[in-house]
């Protein structure tokens, strides 16, 4: 079987091209080649040795999943791509463009970490068909790198987010080896602080993160404080209760220093009324955090609806009155299925992607 180079670290690309007769510098030419030159033909490695190069082709590829769908959100400004794996499973990744004055545009990448999801969060999509596997970090790198050879021009990703298809800390090894390869200047070069891991509230993997020299952003599902509503809507609080995860989210701040992102999908006269901020305000005051407030994405298997902007407008001034900040988030990606929630596991064809969705929001 050829080895992936995709995911591998320096370390490992060392050790790999020193089993081939090469010396420790060819793992630095085919970090160049493959991560900024975005190479796949190791026929093109001009600067390669002709001998190296017969080598590569016999025992090596570079990936090996193939997008299989690419679908435009109105505007352009998001792109969900369907991705196909070995073995016929698929995953979705979703890139967002943002433009500000201020910072200059950006781009955004959302990855996924499983091929679906064991969470079975009620509203979304991704767990409806339970988890078949983990990924791999070269699996999450390569949904990075695909996407990146088909930007145009000086076009880079400059953000990354945890946030697709998946829990990321039920896959946390592999999850922190790509954050580190995406980190890496002579790969992606993104920086810790533009790369955010979510999780459903895996207490476990926020305490381990806040042990990690790692200054990645973290973002925490929380969707209600009432405990027997999160566990309605959420059954991981069944495992880890809502007063452990924030005694977590707690330690995770006074170990890091950083801020955290509560993440709450507003779901209509079930948790989105000023008495339900007052309660979340209650939970969270004093914490240095921010909440996104993101109005609920519609999937087929989940009955509630959305609430309206008076109603979230209403929510936001309750937790203003606990000093809580919280913002509004902006969507993106009309009529790709491409919001938070929404992305699937099962796609019987790549003409399968989604027309309804409502958007993707903005990562803050």
């Amino acid at each position: 079987m050829k080895k992936n180079l995709l995911g591998l670290s320096h370390e490992e690309l060392v050790e790999f091209v020193l089993e081939l007769g090469e010396k420790p510098f060819r793992a630095s030419q085919l970090e160049k080649w493959i991560y900024k030159k975005l190479e796949s033909d190791f026929s093109a490695m001009t600067d390669l040795g002709a001998g190296f190069r017969t080598a590569l082709e016999e025992k090596a590829q570079i990936g090996n999943m193939e997008i299989v769908k690419e679908k435009s959100g109105r505007g352009g400004l998001t792109r969900k791509y369907l991705f196909s794996l070995p073995g016929g499973d698929y995953i979705e990744s979703v890139l967002m463009r943002f433009f500000d004055p201020e910072e200059g545009d950006r781009l955004t990448l959302c990855l996924s970490t499983q091929v679906g999801c064991a969470m079975s969060c009620a509203f979304c999509a991704s767990g409806m068909n339970g988890l078949s596997r983990n990924l791999s970090s070269a699996e999450m790198v390569e949904q990075a790198w695909h996407i990146s050879r088909r930007l145009a021009g000086d076009e880079r990703i400059g953000n990354i987010v945890f946030m697709g298809i998946g829990e990321p800390f039920a896959n946390y090894n592999e999850t922190l080896a790509a954050c580190r390869i995406f980190q890496d200047p002579a790969r992606f070069g993104i920086g810790a602080r533009h790369i955010t891991i979510s999780t459903c509230g895996i207490v476990p993997g926020i305490k381990r993160l806040a042990g990690e020299n790692l200054q990645v952003r973290l973002a925490v599902s929380l969707h209600t404080a009432n405990e027997k509503l999160r566990k309605e809507l959420m059954p991981v609080s069944r495992s880890f209760p809502l007063d452990e995860l924030l005694e977590a989210c707690k330690y995770y701040q006074e170990k890091t220093g950083r801020r955290i992102t509560f993440e709450y999908i507003l779901i209509r006269e079930v948790n989105d009324n000023a008495a339900d901020a007052r309660e979340l305000g209650r939970a969270i005051s004093g914490m240095n955090a921010m909440v996104n407030l993101i109005p609920l994405n519609p999937v087929d298997e989940f009955a509630g609806k959305r609430s309206p902007l008076t109603r979230i407008k209403i929510f936001k001034e309750a937790l203003d009155e606990f000093g809580v900040k919280s913002v509004i988030r902006k969507e993106r990606g009309l009529n790709i299925d491409a919001a938070c929630g929404q992305l699937r596991k099962t796609h019987k064809s790549p003409d399968e992607m989604g027309d309804a969705g409502t958007g993707l929001n903005e990562i803050n």
